[in-house]
């Protein structure tokens, strides 16, 4: 377990950057988080087919969890962002 809590925790600030990229050319969208949890498959699929193939599974679980630790990291920024927005105005 902390192995693939290791690897996503390496891995999620990949996964915001390319779904980063991905929101630039398709905009706001409610498909965004289902984007992160496949941004997150594939990167760390791609990685441990290259690298270590012995331990897809493993990397593949990390990629879910990186995706979904991204989602969940750009919603509370996004949150963080509108908060002190709202507070300069009052």
């Amino acid at each position: 377990m902390t192995e693939i809590l290791t690897i996503s925790s390496i891995i999620t600030p990949l996964v915001v950057g390319v779904t980063e990229l991905v929101k630039g050319q398709i905009g706001r969208s409610k498909l965004l988080p289902i984007s992160n949890v496949i941004t997150g498959i594939l990167l760390s699929g791609l990685y441990s087919f290259s690298f270590v193939p012995q331990d897809l599974i493993l990397y593949l679980w990390a990629g879910a969890i990186a995706g979904l630790a991204a989602g969940g990291l750009f919603d509370l920024g996004d949150h963080v962002m509108k908060l002190q927005e709202s507070n300069k105005s009052n």
